[in-house]
């Protein structure tokens, strides 16, 4: 699977009709390798929930690797075989929780203390932790994830 042959579908209602209210080719929406080789695409994101369902899509203008507080993104993104930049990520914590997928390939999943290899059809809920991921084998990997802002544990509830 190649980031750059996505097909982006949205629904919606044109005059009271179920209606595919448009078709983005892939490149119009991925994000290029940046200097890590991070290569993901956004499908789509929104600002705030709950969500009217005839708000404005703004999912070409978000570039940012975080939902924006009280919103939520789904990318898909693809980790290049070992060795290659964007392989393995520093630890770090993200303020979301996250549903993630493994479509093709494998990719490990490393907390502080345990790693578990996850292989296509492997599925993660990343609640807030510090963890990594890392694509060990000589094969690209490509995931999708869902991120929905979460508050700070710090933050008082």
């Amino acid at each position: 699977m190649k980031l750059d042959g996505l097909k982006r579908v949205v629904t919606g209602f044109e005059n009271g009709q179920a209606k595919i209210t448009s078709v983005s080719p892939g490149g119009r929406i991925l994000r290029p390798p940046d200097e890590r080789g991070d290569n993901w695409a956004v499908c789509h994101w929104i600002s705030a929930h709950p969500h009217h369902l005839d708000d404005e899509d703004l999912s070409e203008t978000w570039r940012e690797r975080l939902p924006p507080p009280s919103g939520s993104a789904f990318r898909i993104s693809q980790f290049p075989p070992a060795g290659r930049p964007g392989s393995s990520f520093d630890f770090h914590t993200t303020f979301s929780v996250d549903y993630f997928v493994v479509l093709t390939g494998k990719l490990w999943l490393v907390l502080e203390g345990e790693e578990i290899e996850l292989s296509a059809g492997d599925c993660v809920v990343q609640r807030g932790v510090p963890h990594r991921w890392e694509n060990r084998s000589d094969e690209p990997c490509v995931a999708a994830s869902v991120m929905i802002a979460a508050q700070d544990r710090s933050q008082p509830s």
